[in-house]
C-alpha cells in the first residue's frame, strides 16, 4: 500500500508540475517561472519525501538486522530522491522550459515546424512540437487545457470546502488514535507457524514442534568474543561460573539445559582417556 501511495503522489506531483509549467511559461519569464514553480511544488514534495524518510528512519533503531538494513536503504533512497528533485530536476526543467519557449524540439533541440508544414508522418513524428505565440495575451496562450480546468474548477474548490477540511482532520485523528492504540498493545510472540499459509506442508511440522518440543522457547546461543586462556584452571572456573549464571537466570531452566563444548571435552577426556585437563 505504501508503494502505491508513493507512486500515486509522485504521479500527481508530476502532473501538477507539467500543467503548471505549460500554463506559466506563457505568461512569465524563465526566472520567475522557475521561482514560482519551486514555490508552489516544493512544500508538497518536501512533506511527502521527508515524512516517508523519517518514518523509515525510525525503523533503523530496530534490533532486527534485516529490517534495519531495509530501513536504512529506503531512508537513504528517499533523501537522495528528494535532493535530486530540488536540484537536478529543477535545473533540467528550466532548460526544457527554455527550449519549449524557443520552439525547439524536446529531443533534437532543433526548431520545430508548424503543423500545416508537416507533410509526411516522419516529419510529424520528428519535427512537430509546441510553438507558443510571442504575445502572452494571444488566445492560444490563454486557453486552458481540460486537466487545468478540472483541478482549478473542481478538484481544488472541493478540497477547500470547510466540510472536507474537517473530514480530513477527523480521519487523521482517527488514524492517529488507531496507531497509538496499536503501538500500546504490541506483544512479543511471533511464532514461525504464523508466517506460513494455511495449506503449507510445513505447518504440521511446526505445530508438532510447538506441542512436543518447544515448551521452553527458543535456544539462546552465547558467544565469548575475547576468550580467556582456558589452559588456566582459574580462567576455566570463571567461564563455568558465567555459564552457570546464564543457565540459572529468570529466563532459563537450569544447568541441565546447557550445551557447552568445554563440558563435553572434559567428559571426553574422562571417558576415553581416563584423564583430566592439564593446567600449564
Amino acid at each position: 500500500m505504501k508503494k502505491w501511495s508513493l507512486r500515486f503522489v509522485n504521479m500527481l506531483i508530476t502532473d501538477i508540475v507539467s500543467i503548471f509549467a505549460h500554463e506559466s511559461m506563457k505568461k512569465r519569464s524563465l526566472r520567475s517561472f522557475c521561482a514560482r514553480l519551486i514555490f508552489e511544488t516544493c512544500p508538497l514534495c518536501s512533506s511527502n519525501y521527508l515524512s516517508d524518510a523519517f518514518s523509515f528512519g525510525v525503523g533503523t533503531i530496530t534490533t532486527i538486522p534485516a529490517v534495519q538494513i531495509f530501513c536504512i536503504y529506503t531512508c537513504c533512497a528517499l533523501v537522495l530522491t528528494f535532493l535530486y528533485q530540488i536540484t537536478f530536476f529543477c535545473a533540467l526543467l528550466s532548460l526544457a522550459t527554455k527550449w519549449e519557449a524557443e520552439g525547439r524540439h524536446c529531443l533534437w533541440l532543433t526548431t520545430t515546424i508548424a503543423p500545416k508544414l508537416a507533410s509526411s508522418p516522419s516529419s510529424r513524428l520528428l519535427w512537430l512540437g509546441s510553438r507558443p505565440h510571442p504575445d502572452p495575451k494571444h488566445p492560444s496562450n490563454t486557453k486552458h487545457c481540460s486537466a487545468t480546468k478540472f483541478f482549478q474548477n473542481w478538484y481544488a474548490p472541493i478540497l477547500m470546502q470547510p466540510a472536507i477540511k474537517a473530514l480530513a482532520g477527523l480521519w487523521y485523528c482517527i488514524y492517529v488514535g488507531f496507531a497509538i492504540y496499536g503501538c500500546m498493545h504490541l506483544r512479543e510472540g511471533l511464532e514461525p507457524v504464523n508466517l506460513l499459509v494455511d495449506d503449507s506442508y510445513a505447518k504440521p511440522h511446526y505445530l508438532a514442534l510447538e506441542q512436543h518440543f518447544w515448551h521452553y522457547g527458543a535456544t539462546l546461543q552465547i558467544v565469548v568474543s575475547s576468550a580467556p586462556n582456558l589452559r588456566d584452571s582459574q580462567e576455566r572456573k570463571r567461564v563455568n561460573e558465567m555459564v552457570h549464571a546464564f543457565a540459572n537466570s529468570p529466563h532459563a531452566i537450569g544447568d541441565e539445559s546447557v550445551q557447552f563444548w568445554m563440558k563435553e571435552m572434559e567428559r571426553y577426556y574422562r571417558s576415553e582417556h581416563n584423564t583430566t585437563m592439564k593446567d600449564e
